[in-house]
Order: C-alpha cells, then sequence, then structure tokens
C-alpha cells in the first residue's frame, strides 16, 4: 500500500471552497459601510416628496399661465375682455368721458395688474 504524506490527504473540493468562502465572507463584512440610517433615509425621503410636490405646483402653474384665453366682447361703449379660465373681466376700451368715472377706472385691464 503505498504511503500517503499529509497534503495528499486533503480532499480536492475542500481546498477549492476555501478561497470563494473567505472572499464571501470578506464582501459581507465590507458592504457594512453602505449601511444607510434611518432618520437619514427618512429625511432623504421627505425631502424628496416635497420636492416632487414642489414640480407639479410649478408645472401646474406653468400650464395655467400657458391656458389663460381671453375672448373680447362689446356692451354698449364698452369693449371688455373675458378670461375663460380665471373667469375675470376688465374694460378695454371705452369712451374719454366713461374712462373719467372712479367705477370705469377700477374695473379696467390696467387696473387688474396693479
Amino acid at each position: 500500500m503505498p504511503r500517503l504524506r499529509p497534503e495528499d490527504s486533503t480532499p480536492v473540493f475542500a481546498t477549492k471552497r476555501i478561497p470563494p468562502m473567505i472572499l464571501s465572507v470578506v464582501l459581507l463584512l465590507s458592504g457594512c459601510d453602505a449601511y444607510v440610517d434611518k432618520a437619514k433615509y427618512d429625511a432623504s425621503q421627505k425631502e424628496t416628496a416635497e420636492l416632487k410636490k414642489q414640480v407639479a405646483d410649478l408645472q401646474e402653474q406653468v400650464a395655467e399661465c400657458k391656458a389663460h384665453k381671453y375672448e373680447i366682447f362689446h356692451q354698449g361703449n364698452r369693449t371688455w375682455r373675458l378670461d375663460t379660465i380665471a373667469g375675470t373681466t376688465c374694460i378695454l376700451l371705452t369712451t374719454s368721458e366713461d374712462w373719467k368715472k372712479q367705477e370705469t377706472e377700477s374695473q379696467s385691464c390696467n387696473a387688474e395688474i396693479k
């Protein structure tokens, strides 16, 4: 019977499993550095939600600005402008005598801007 040396007695499959096991342990232990504190995570999620809401609000404002459509109609000596989105009206044109009235001046389209 041939003599076995100690290095020959180790099964082949055991030597092939050790390096991957060591590598797995090293990777698992080094992965702990990527842990994010729950409080920081929750804060970042809250901030993200707030920013998304702000973006949605701003997009709505832009859409509203683009959507303003005006109609012009005449009634007596006055020419009116109707904002079909907001539902507001203002006087565009009228006679010189009518502009001198306080009521007419307060309903002018220029009064809306002030």
